[in-house]
């Protein structure tokens, strides 16, 4: 019946959002700890990437029963419920979580290791205060860019925290197109000062990645792999979905094939 049929859709949901727990917990043990540990007390190399790798999943699971379980179910004993909702609503908690992987991946993805490099370079330590930084610059930033795009999300009747959480979204896939594409342009031979070119490469990725952004969520109903069937009928992907269509092969194109077929190497 149809209350069977919406407990399936949930549980698939929220199998399917393990990914995000996976992005939550397990990627910020390498941008921001450097895989400590591991990488401190672990001599050889298969048991620092063994050891990393376990270790976030073990966070991942944790992340994702404590966090994505209860943004999709309501546990009850007894008719009592024992989990409450994070964040109220799941579009806020998704357009938390975007702002949050933006500010930890930033400083693996072009920052070079800022801004927790200004107060210090030890591990743990630089772990934690870059993920003091990214929690608190997610809870700062997302109730202003909550003001600045409802009039845009308004205009295309999607609710305002969605929307922000497609256009963060949309600045990760820059931010990550800069850094694997176009090799965090400008280099250190073009620009020897850090912080010029840090500055440089943030700046376009807020410009690039606004602007891209707003059109995609101006714009989401004409793309075919965003809101678009083309009048077949199937269903398609949605506001942050499609964007995934782009980041995929992207990220597998560079982190596993070494930017094939951009580039390939040649031996002299």
């Amino acid at each position: 019946d149809d209350a069977q049929a919406l407990l399936a859709i949930k549980g698939w949901a929220a199998i399917n959002f393990f990914a995000l727990a996976v992005i939550l917990a397990q990627i910020p043990v390498t941008s921001l700890f450097g895989r400590y540990p591991f990488s401190k007390h672990a001599k050889d190399d298969w048991a620092v990437s063994f050891g990393t790798v376990f270790f976030g999943l073990f966070l991942a699971l944790l992340v994702w029963i404590f966090f994505i379980v209860p943004s999709f179910f309501s546990l009850q004993v007894d008719g009592v419920a024992i989990t409450s909702q994070p964040f109220g609503d799941w579009n806020t908690a998704l357009a938390w979580c975007q702002l949050f992987i933006f500010f930890f991946l930033f400083p693996a993805e072009g920052g070079e290791g800022y801004p927790q490099k200004w107060i210090t370079t030890k591990q743990p330590w630089s772990g934690f205060v870059g993920l003091a930084i990214s929690l608190a610059g997610a809870s700062i930033m997302l109730p202003i860019l909550r003001n600045v795009l409802t009039p845009l999300a308004e205009s295309t009747g999607i609710v305002p925290d969605l929307a922000v959480a497609s256009f963060v979204l949309t600045i990760i896939n820059v931010m990550l197109a800069w850094h694997h594409h176009f090799d965090d342009y400008p280099n250190q031979a073009l620009m020897p000062s850090a912080l010029k070119r840090i500055a440089v490469q943030f700046s376009a990725v807020i410009i690039v990645g606004s602007v891209l952004g707003v059109l995609w969520i101006k714009y989401l109903h004409i793309w075919p792999f965003g809101a678009n069937d083309l009048g077949l009928g199937y269903p398609v992907l949605g506001i942050l979905g499609g964007q995934f269509v782009y980041m995929m092969p992207m990220l597998f194109m560079n982190t596993f094939f070494d930017k094939w077929p951009m580039a390939k190497s040649v031996k002299e």
